[in-house]
């Protein structure tokens, strides 16, 4: 006998990271799916860029309302900080749309992100879920209290889950309304060690993609990598979420005559900048080459000295995973978290953002490449990497979690995993 499992992955697909890292954990549930079970998985989604890789993969989409233009999160939400939505009329015709999507297809579990409205869908409709989180809600709300910010409410969003019909006291905070059954996080044990976190927490190591969809880098992208000039080469991405402002910055670091002994790639998401405008920046300069096009990240920091990012984690892991080092700015605490623990293990350098100029990135791009530790630091977490499937420890966790009937657990566990204790 065949026991059936349904499950709706809910996040926002506009996403780089998120969407990347869904799509890998549904690969690995797929995969790893135990004896005598059979799985089912379907994509809720508003409208997105990424749908394409979805269905190449062989996976269902189920369009959801508000259909949206895809690009960008922040502006498919009206992001206005500190509320994440726009409106309440935004963040309920959201919650609105997931659980009509939830009702129709009637899954047995939500597997969600850092995505707010899916996670309070699926609660209002009964379901349970799992998230996967890039980082552990108690140590971003650590770093938050530490950094004067605090746990800001979302007005709106819970506005839209009272009117929801939210029985009791509703979630207040970004990271109170994505608690979940079981959280994953996908990240690697040894930021963590000896930090208590919740028991239905569970650390399963890195899940980024691993370029097996998308198109290949174009061949004008590889000549400037594979080039034998001897020149240094330098890769710039902000993935999805970073800022126009950064990007521009760091794009004159590697454009002017003082980066002149560099050959330099930068991705430019539309979601960020529009490319023409990188290219008046650039001028021509036949030492940067600029691309718009979505492009696998791993095949091309293979063939980096450095990536310049800005601490996004699906960005960081990919480029880990190809042993380079990075130099980064963080547009916000989880970034400023997953760049600190880089900076730590000595494979990588934050500068913090109201330093971000293009002098102090040239100096620290000059530091790593002189310093050949970081090489050697970003090579070692690589190997940890490579021999310590993220995407199977998380899908295995997921299948016991889902066999054991997705117990709610309050205990608190002390991870004690150590790369350096494992070379």
């Amino acid at each position: 006998m065949t026991t059936k499992t349904h499950i709706a992955i809910s996040v926002a697909l506009q996403n780089t990271g998120q969407a990347t890292r869904a799509l890998e954990l549904a690969k690995g549930l797929q995969d790893n799916t135990p004896t005598g079970h059979e799985i089912i998985i379907t994509f809720l989604s508003h409208g997105s860029w990424f749908e394409p890789y979805i269905r190449e993969a062989g996976f269902d989409i189920i369009r959801v309302q508000p259909e949206v233009e895809g690009r960008s999160t922040d502006d498919d939400m009206g992001f206005d900080p500190p509320e994440l939505v726009g409106s309440v009329a935004i963040a309920s015709a959201f919650i609105e749309g997931q659980r009509q999507a939830l009702r129709q297809i009637q899954p047995d579990l939500v597997l969600h992100s850092f995505w707010q409205v899916g996670s309070i869908a699926a609660k209002l409709e009964g379901i349970p879920t799992i998230s996967f989180l890039p980082v552990p809600p108690t140590v971003v709300e650590d770093g938050l209290h530490k950094s004067r910010l605090g746990l800001v409410k979302q007005h709106r969003l819970i506005q839209a889950i009272i009117d929801a019909g939210w029985q009791g006291e509703p979630p207040t905070t970004i990271y109170e309304m994505i608690t979940a059954n079981l959280t994953i996080i996908n990240d690697l044990p040894e930021f963590y060690q000896g930090i208590d976190l919740p028991e239905n927490t569970i650390i399963t190591g890195p899940l980024f993609s691993k370029g097996t969809y998308g198109s290949a880098p174009d061949r004008n992208l590889l000549n400037i990598l594979t080039s034998d000039d001897g020149r240094p080469k330098i890769l710039l991405t902000m993935g999805s979420s970073g800022t126009k402002q950064a990007l521009i910055e760091a794009a004159r670091a590697v454009t002017t005559i003082a980066a002149g002994d560099w050959n330099s790639i930068i991705i430019a998401s539309p979601a960020i900048i529009d490319i023409e405008e990188l290219r008046q920046i650039t001028a021509g300069n036949p030492s940067v080459y600029i691309t718009d096009a979505f492009t696998p990240i791993l095949p091309v920091a293979e063939l980096a000295d450095v990536v310049i990012s800005h601490g996004g984690q699906a960005t960081i892991q990919t480029c880990l995973a190809g042993a380079t080092p990075i130099l980064g700015v963080a547009m916000q605490m989880e970034q400023q978290i997953n760049l600190d623990n880089l900076s730590r293990l000595g494979a990588g350098i934050r500068i913090p953002s109201d330093q971000w100029r293009a002098a102090n990135i040239q100096e620290a791009i000059r530091t790593i490449l002189k310093d050949p530790s970081y090489e050697l630091r970003a090579q070692e977490i690589a190997h940890w990497i490579h021999t310590h499937s993220g995407q199977r420890q998380a899908a295995e966790a997921i299948w016991q979690h889902i066999q054991a009937g997705l117990p709610i657990t309050t205990a608190r566990a002390t991870i004690t995993a150590d790369i350096t204790q494992e070379r």
